[in-house]
């Protein structure tokens, strides 16, 4: 009931160090993403996660891609959200910190990815930056105990979101790794045969 209602910093301490253990590990992105929902679900009695971020799948970034959006939900698991073009990923770029829903709220008509958080229920929205690039974002509804996101809460979210932006970019890096040694296999075994 303590741990319910009253967070202490020594909790975000040892989630931030528990967190941060994991992410080093992980090179795989529905990993990261699970363990991403999993601990903001459990740790900051959040009641629902979606994160929206460039497709996966792919080793190289497009200068035009689609964005992914994961949900908690089942049914909405996988979902293109929209292209760069949609405007709260534009006004996204802009921000810097965790910020309200409610403050994109004039983009609700020509927003579509503005409509399925707002379905949603997403009360924050967590840009994910690396250097002045949008790597995606996360989005949270209210917490469970129905108290406001603290001051410490929202410097964790800031903490959260470098270090997922990382092991994303690590998880990347791996991937094309993986490929490129794919390839040179492939090359090799082409060359001994011919």
């Amino acid at each position: 009931i303590k741990k319910f209602f009253i967070k202490e910093r020594s909790d975000y301490r040892g989630m931030m160090e528990t967190f941060s253990r994991k992410l080093v590990t992980i090179f795989d992105f529905d990993t990261l993403k699970d363990t991403v929902m999993d601990t903001l679900k459990k740790e900051m009695l959040v009641e629902r996660v979606c994160i929206c971020v460039p497709h996966p799948g792919r080793a190289k970034r497009t200068k035009e891609e689609d964005y992914v959006f994961f949900a908690d939900e089942v049914l909405s698991e996988k979902i293109d959200a929209s292209q760069q073009s949609d405007p709260l990923l534009g006004t996204l770029r802009d921000k810097t910190r965790p910020t309200p829903l409610a403050d994109f709220k004039m983009l609700q008509e020509r927003s579509s990815l503005f409509k399925r958080l707002s379905d949603l229920e997403v009360f924050l929205v967590v840009p994910l930056k690396s250097q002045l690039e949008l790597e995606g974002f996360i989005g949270l509804s209210k917490k469970t105990t129905r108290f406001r996101y603290s001051y410490e809460d929202i410097t964790l979210l800031e903490v959260l979101a470098n270090q997922m932006v990382v092991a994303m970019n690590n998880a990347r890096l791996y991937q094309e790794s993986l490929e490129k040694q794919r390839l040179e296999e492939e090359l090799s075994l082409a060359r001994e045969i011919q």
